[in-house]
């Protein structure tokens, strides 16, 4: 699947994972929502994860702007 889609991922060097939005209700503040990218390696020995979120509101005036940085990660080998 292409990286900017939900769901189930399959990257670059094996690694494969799971894209998700959560909506979290909070008793008396306003709902939070995240988005969560997850991955493992191809062996399964390492676990990477990215994760942008804020109020209900502010996912609503600025999701193209999340969407984009969360289409934009990717993982670089540190030498």
């Amino acid at each position: 699947q292409d990286e900017g889609t939900l769901g189930e991922l399959e990257l670059d060097e094996g690694l494969r994972g799971v894209r998700l939005v959560t909506r979290i209700a909070l008793e008396d503040e306003e709902p939070v929502v995240l988005e969560q990218v997850s991955v493992v390696d191809a062996a399964t020995r390492r676990h990477y994860s990215f994760t942008v979120g804020c109020t209900e509101r502010c996912w609503e005036d600025n999701e193209d702007v999340i969407r984009e940085i969360a289409d934009s990660w990717t993982l670089e080998e540190v030498s």
